[in-house]
């Protein structure tokens, strides 16, 4: 551009810099922006979908035990609600409140929402991998590889704080 203007070097080249930066903050503000009103909404709608259909969830239930219920199992804990469900359970929970699927599961794994399994890191012989300091070595275990027990299939984790504005807290500045 300088050249083309013919200006002297290095006139422009701070202004269009400081331009880019400003529409590029602008941007992450306005995807953060996004990202939270997706969580709230999602978390919202999760927690009405198992109130409305409490029949259809098992109650405190891991992922490596059985899941019998049509939509999936709820763990609760006292920080946190987890809730596994089903690949049906996700798609009637965005059908009856009108989530987009594509993009939604990216979103909320950025809202730290959706989240894959930990379990315990297990050596050949079955035995569990601990740390240094004697503490067991966890690692993510991903929806499409988290199987159920006597299900056909997976289940994709949600994990809800019950902690209020975690999201504003922790999780927006770093965005």
């Amino acid at each position: 551009v300088e050249t083309v203007l013919q200006l002297r070097r290095g006139s422009i080249a701070p202004t269009i810099e400081t331009l880019f930066k400003a529409v590029i903050d602008a941007q992450r503000k306005q995807i953060a922006r996004q990202i939270q009103d997706i969580s709230v909404k999602f978390e919202d709608a999760l927690n009405t979908f198992i109130a409305m259909n409490p029949t259809a969830f098992d109650g405190v239930c891991l992922p490596e035990t059985t899941m019998t219920k049509i939509y999936g199992a709820v763990q609760d804990s006292g920080d946190a609600r987890h809730v596994f469900l089903r690949p049906h359970g996700l798609n009637t929970l965005c059908n009856d409140y009108g989530f987009d699927r594509s993009g939604l599961l990216s979103r909320l794994k950025d809202a730290e929402i959706f989240q894959p399994y930990l379990k315990n890191k297990v050596k050949e012989n079955g035995e569990k991998m601990l740390d240094s300091d004697g503490s067991p070595i966890l690692e993510e275990v991903d929806y499409k590889q988290m199987k159920i027990r006597g299900s056909t299939g997976w289940a994709y984790h949600f994990v809800i704080s019950n902690t209020e504005n975690e999201w504003t807290q922790q999780i927006a500045p770093e965005k």
